[in-house]
């Protein structure tokens, strides 16, 4: 869909992936094809394993071999190769091998550290490159026979050059196979902001683009520098510390590890006996490592975390803030209101922990949409901001998160959705029970059959007998009918007859379902998928469990 809400791909495919260069994978029947952002089809659905575009050009499968489509769907490159990248416009890589790892039939992708395992479920098949690479043009003709032991991206703002291992270590290639830096590296990062991580005689520093040592290799490790970044982690005499862009220490070696914590702000964690600190843009120490876990630094230059296994909140420099009765109770938000404990009792306190009830709370809740629930003995009520009450403490359970200022609630035998800021019933309905199954709906039981609310209390699925998934964005969701299920769709209309004994979710357009002791592959129409076979047992190997719906 774009953003004005017209349709940018027409639903009629079993599933569409994001868009990749101005292209999109789709899947009909188990096969895949590519669309662009007007839906027009670039090649239609023929291929049992694709991937997404990369520089102009996306590998597919025909046959088990690999080949390279261009972005217009035509074939640059014929599939009779082990695994294929591209490089240039006109050069390729290629290896004359593949792996295929364990998984499921139907979950084939393609995975290279260059691209990302897309989309992928439990169990996939993936597909690697085998053996050397070498470097092909547009007629497969070997520009450079299989030479390589492995190659990776090189600059992160060009795609001139390659990295690339022989047996004498990491170079530069250029795609006539000469070498822009010749590969005498033990590795080799990629290129950001003008300089790369090397390695050489087991010690590490940076290069500039000529291949000169712009810092010289004397630490057992680095970190890439970030862009635009003045600090990177690098480690000696196995500590530690921050050094700037002239290879000088900013931190000496002194922690067990540091990590970036905010790109925007620059901000560093930093760690000694399992303990967590922060170190500021400029590298000076705001808090020394005390907190248990990693921390949060919020907008408003606050720290909070937990120290001693307490909840904690630390202004920007580091001093902690102290309610002035009570301590902390989690969970701890950036700017509050604050739940605190005193006795057994809670109350709230301001952004400044000054307490800003005087009545005490037998439960009490975090603030969500502005609301927070809070319990005076056995009833349950909702409390604003300003710690006035939104709706009195008289109903037996409320569970607050739908929009538009609606929440659900429980009074005696009555469930349903009321009004935040009055209390009074949305819903007309007594249900048996309600529960949210997401943000902006909600299950709700009527006479023993069980249906689907939005956050206004109208139906999207009207009640019906026996159970139903809850993946409404699926699309498609099991149904099921006396003792066999069907899948419906987000009106509840079957879209598939329940003709299956169980089902499990749709993944990337392909669904298991099982017909006696069979487990076999459907689309979204119900129908079989060409070249998958039936398995004796689930594929997904998932738990299709019962969904506990209450307050």
């Amino acid at each position: 869909m774009n953003r004005d809400g017209t349709l940018a791909v027409p639903p009629e495919y079993d599933w569409v992936d994001t868009f990749h260069e101005g292209r999109a994978l789709v899947r009909s029947n188990g096969r895949y094809g590519y669309v662009d952002t007007s839906g027009r089809v670039i090649a239609k659905p023929q291929y049992p394993i694709a991937d997404r575009f990369s520089r102009g050009f996306a590998q597919i499968d025909v046959g088990g071999r690999s080949g390279l489509i261009d972005l217009d769907g035509k074939t640059a490159l014929e599939p009779k190769f082990g695994y294929v990248v591209p490089f240039t416009e006109r050069v390729f890589f290629a290896t004359e091998r593949r792996t295929t790892s364990e998984g499921i039939a139907g979950t084939e992708q393609f995975i290279h550290g260059i691209f990302e395992l897309f989309g992928a479920i439990a169990d996939s098949r993936t597909i690697a490159a085998a053996g050397k690479w070498g470097l092909v043009d547009r007629s497969g003709a070997w520009l450079v026979p299989p030479s390589l032991d492995a190659i990776l991206p090189y600059d992160t703002d060009s795609s001139a050059l390659m990295l690339a291992r022989v047996e004498s270590g990491w170079g530069a290639i250029r795609p006539d196979g000469s070498w822009e830096l010749e590969p005498k590296f033990q590795h080799l990062g990629s290129f950001v902001d003008g300089m790369a991580s090397a390695k050489i005689n087991d010690r590490w520093g940076f290069i500039d683009r000529s291949g000169r040592f712009k810092i010289e290799p004397k630490f057992e490790s680095v970190h890439q520098f970030s862009r635009d970044a003045r600090f990177t982690p690098a480690r000696l005499k196995g500590r530690s510390g921050l050094i700037n862009r002239s290879g000088e220490w900013v931190v000496q070696p002194q922690y067990e590890s540091i990590f970036l914590k905010e790109t925007t702000k620059g901000s560093w964690d930093i760690q000694n006996e399992k303990k967590h600190g922060l170190l500021d843009e400029d590298a000076k120490v705001v808090v020394p490592p005390s907190f248990d876990l990693a921390f949060g630094r919020c907008a408003n230059g606050r720290i909070v975390g937990e120290i001693d296994k307490k909840p904690r909140i630390l202004d920007e420099d580091g001093r902690p803030i102290e309610p002035q009765e009570g301590e902390l109770s989690r969970p701890v938000t950036c700017d509050g209101p604050y739940i605190l404990k005193i006795g057994d009792k809670f109350a709230y306190a301001s952004a400044d922990l000054t307490p800003m009830t005087s009545q005490r709370f037998d439960r009490a809740g975090p603030f969500y949409n502005s609301l927070a629930v809070a319990g005076l003995g056995n009833k349950f009520g909702l409390l604003r901001a300003d710690a006035t009450w939104a709706v009195e403490p008289i109903f037996d359970a409320i569970s607050p998160g739908l929009p538009n200022g609606s929440v659900l609630a429980r009074a005696g035998d009555r469930n349903g959705i009321i009004d935040a800021s009055t209390g009074a019933w949305i819903t007309t309905q007594r249900f048996e029970r309600i529960c949210h199954i997401r943000p902006d709906m909600a299950m709700a039981f009527e006479d023993g059959r069980r249906g689907i609310l939005d956050a206004h209390g109208s139906w999207l699925i009207k009640p019906r007998d026996g159970r139903i998934g809850i993946r409404l964005q699926d699309g498609l969701v099991p149904a099921q009918s006396g003792e066999r299920w069907g899948f419906a769709d987000v009106e509840g209309t079957l879209a598939i007859e329940a003709r299956y004994d169980a089902p499990t979710f749709f993944d990337r357009g392909i669904n298991w379902a099982r017909t006696g002791e069979a487990w076999c592959p459907i689309d979204r129409r119900g129908q079989p998928i060409e070249g998958l076979q039936c398995q004796p047992s689930d594929p997904l190997k998932r738990q299709f469990g019962v969904f506990a719906c209450q307050l």
